[in-house]
């Protein structure tokens, strides 16, 4: 059973940016009782994980039913199959009367067992399936990944996910180190850069680079090129994991580094990070939890419209070209 101390600290992570509007966020008293009690989780996965990969064979394809997870699994067949045999017994005492409540009752029952072994058989398929995209992606996670997304991933691939699935005959949940229950068909692999999203942004400034790009102080364009070059740029970060990718990652072809944007963000709205520690210099302690805890609420709401004014700036007039994406 999931700690309640740390499904009351997911809530107050979710709940983080409800309160953006004050902007004045402790993160470091909404990641505490958190931090110390998935620690130990989250690192044995990321050590599991690291010894897989490194004997992992180029055509790795993974297992239906990892052998972590058999035992767990005939467990659970055992004891269906034995029900299943019940209601067959059942339903054959009342076959002369298919129209009586017990004979339909046995039948529903016999059909709800089918049905989920079906249900578990795809879901073991998909999950399989999706742990080999997680190792093979291994190295192209998104910069713009959350602290979920990497953590669950880590316990996939190093099969320390199967520890923490349940079965019914509605499938496959499975309990992440937060405490959160969901089903394992709604796993979505974790985030990997797309190259289109650069791509796209480069060509918009491209098609737009003999024009003047007019913008008031909030980032609201002035002329019809500035609107245009705005609301296709808009659409590409509307993309699911566009932005957060590219705050965090910058364009990549930009070896210089000034197309990222998180650390003039926060710089530009002190307030955001005004409970984060300060190291001597004055600069942001990013080892601190609560720096940890405010980088994945911004990946989870990135932005976009400061993000969008970011780019006119930083890019307007210094693409060379477009085939490569390359940047002056």
């Amino acid at each position: 059973m999931a700690d309640k101390s740390l499904i009351q600290s997911a809530g107050k992570l979710a709940a983080a940016q409800a309160a953006a509007s004050e902007k004045k966020i402790d993160f470091s008293k909404i990641l505490e009782p958190v931090t110390e009690a998935i620690g130990g989780r989250v690192k044995l996965a990321t050590d599991t994980t690291k010894s897989f990969l490194n004997s992992m064979p180029s055509d790795f394809k993974a297992e239906k039913v990892p052998a972590e997870f058999q035992t767990k699994l005939q467990t659970f067949l055992k004891e269906n199959k034995a029900e299943y045999a019940r209601l067959a017994k059942e339903a054959g005492k009342y076959a002369n009367n298919p129209s009586s409540q017990e004979y339909i009752d046995a039948v529903e029952g016999m059909d709800k067992i089918t049905a989920g072994f079906d249900k578990i058989n795809n879901s073991l398929t998909s999950l399989a399936d999706k742990r080999t995209q997680e190792a093979e992606n291994y190295s192209e996670l998104s910069p713009g990944a959350t602290f979920e997304d990497q953590a669950r991933r880590e316990e996939l691939i190093g099969k320390k996910f199967y520890d923490n699935v349940e079965l019914s005959l509605d499938g496959l949940s499975y309990t992440d180190a937060l405490g959160n229950k969901t089903n394992t068909d709604d796993y979505n692999v974790s985030p990997v850069t797309d190259p289109k999203w650069s791509i796209g942004i480069l060509e918009t400034f491209e098609d737009y680079s003999d024009e003047k790009l007019e913008f008031d102080e909030e980032g609201n364009p002035k002329n019809i090129a500035a609107m245009n070059a705005a609301n296709k740029i808009g659409n590409i970060l509307q993309e699911k994991g566009a932005a957060a990718d590219l705050i965090f990652g910058g364009i990549p072809t930009d070896t210089s580094g000034k197309t990222i944007y998180i650390d003039t963000y926060l710089k530009e709205n002190p307030e955001i990070s005004e409970n984060v520690p300060k190291l001597e210099n004055g600069e942001l302690d990013k080892d601190s939890d609560a720096y940890k805890a405010m980088i994945n609420e911004i990946k989870k709401n990135p932005p976009v419209k400061e993000y969008t004014k970011f780019l006119m700036n930083t890019l307007g007039g210094t693409i060379s070209d477009t085939n490569t994406g390359e940047l002056d």
